[in-house]
């Protein structure tokens, strides 16, 4: 946290700090009190020239000032709770200093006399800006949103405003912004896991997409618990975002129908029940089909599966896709080969030390329906001296890692930026109003074969 404070001559500047500590500064010198009692003074012959600049630092037992009086720079360290404990010493001449109060945001006050200050820790405003360069509240207005030259401003005028707004940090605010634009320009995202590789690549893709269209995007985690997810909603919501972007763990869409006559809502990643709501999605079916069709001759008498919660559409779409692709191989699914869990790490861990203890030899084939279930695997091999073994591994989902191992995985790969850029792209169309065509878009995947 920043402040800056000039200290123009015969001028007194006074400091309370949330009514906990006051700092008075004069020509006279410097005097530090807590709740009304005096515990330090710093007197003016303890400088050689005007006090120029002030910087101060506090924390929980300590107050630090280094004033500059154009000769060099004076610190002086005060101890609020132990009346008299300061110590003083003089450094050698140092630029202009900032003053600084720690962990203090919203909660110091200025009261001043004579001399021109500019609290940081506040937001710096237009009119601030207009006040330092001397100008009116209207001019520095039109500087500041580009609009001086338009309006024949002076060009040394509309320098010096942009100069003292970068000087001072200036950002426009957000606020007014919202209340021009009827738009709070923040869009929300929900997701179950953010650890999870395939939604964080999403939200990395996501938030540039944001950024650079100068949208805010927050970012919530369900846990995969329709309660919590109801609840980081509506938190979303009391944040008046303009639009959702949710990977839903609900079993229905219902209550998103509900919100979505007042709120814009896409779905992505997940479908609950059939939904008639703008939707993204990675077509799961026919890449996964085409995989398992392409392994699954080399291993007719064991291929296993493991996936996630069956009530999930990406669960029941990977399934099916697995299904197809034996089929078209000539081969029927024997229903033991499909074990269910979720898709944590820990799941696929579980599930495939399960099923090692099961055949008392590590499985010949194995896909696994996320990159999650798949990790857990992994760790499981690693642990157990089984990364050398005879199995062929695929799953949906890759990971740049794979590239690393001397294990061969073959994989399903989402196109997390298209998944992306189609979310924001239909929620900004029904932001501005419009009715995107098609509302419901479905993505191709491709398949990376490291196995000869």
């Amino acid at each position: 946290m920043e402040l800056a404070f000039d200290i123009a001559p015969n001028s007194t500047l006074g400091l309370d700090f949330a009514g906990a500590l006051q700092l008075t500064v004069n020509r006279d010198g410097l005097r530090l009190s807590r709740r009304g009692l005096q515990t330090a003074e710093m007197h003016h012959r303890y400088w050689r020239g005007e006090a120029r600049r002030l910087r101060i630092f506090i924390d929980r037992s300590s107050v630090e000032i280094f004033i500059n009086d154009g000769e060099g720079v004076m610190s002086s360290r005060f101890f609020p709770g132990y009346p008299g404990a300061a110590h003083l010493q003089r450094c050698d001449a140092g630029g202009i200093l900032p003053l600084a109060a720690a962990a203090m945001h919203g909660r110091i006050s200025v009261l001043l006399s004579g001399s021109r200050v500019l609290m940081k820790t506040k937001r710096v405003t237009i009119k601030d800006i207009a006040e330092l360069a001397g100008v009116s509240k209207a001019t520095a207005s039109l500087v500041l949103n580009g609009r001086g030259k338009e309006l024949r401003v002076a060009q040394e005028t509309r320098e010096r405003v942009l100069a003292i707004a970068r000087e001072q940090h200036y950002q426009p605010s957000i606020h007014a912004r919202s209340l021009r634009d009827n738009r709070s320009h923040t869009i929300g995202l929900v997701v179950p896991e953010i650890t999870n590789y395939g939604f964080a690549v999403f939200s990395h893709e996501l938030e540039t997409l944001c950024r650079e269209a100068g949208v805010q995007l927050l970012i919530s985690c369900t846990d995969e618990n329709p309660g919590q997810e109801s609840v980081v909603v509506n938190n979303m919501i009391a944040r008046q975002v303009d639009g959702l972007i949710v990977a839903s763990c609900m079993h229905s869409d219902a209550d998103y129908q509900k919100l979505s006559e007042q709120l814009p809502v896409v779905l992505f990643d997940r479908s609950p029940s059939d939904s008639a709501l703008p939707l993204v999605m990675t077509d799961s079916v026919t890449p996964t089909a085409e995989l398992i069709s392409r392994i699954a001759p080399q291993h007719a008498d064991e291929f296993w599966f493991l996936g996630g919660q069956p009530r999930l559409s990406p669960s029941r779409d990977r399934l099916a896709g697995f299904t197809q692709g034996l089929a078209q191989a000539g081969i029927t699914l024997r229903p033991e080969w499909v074990i269910n869990g979720n898709y944590h790490p820990s799941s696929g861990y579980e599930m495939f030390a399960a099923l090692c203890a099961r055949l008392g030899r590590p499985p010949k084939a194995l896909f696994t329906a996320a990159c999650g279930l798949l990790e857990g695997v992994l760790r499981y091999m690693s642990q157990h001296h089984l990364l050398d073994s005879n199995i062929h591994l695929a799953s949906f989902d890759d990971h740049y890692l794979y590239d690393s191992l001397s294990l061969r995985i073959d994989t399903v790969q989402q196109d997390n930026r298209q998944l992306a850029w189609h979310c924001y792209d239909l929620l900004s169309q029904l932001i501005d109003g419009q009715a995107p065509e098609p509302l419901q878009r479905y993505l191709p995947a491709t398949l990376q074969i490291r196995h000869p």
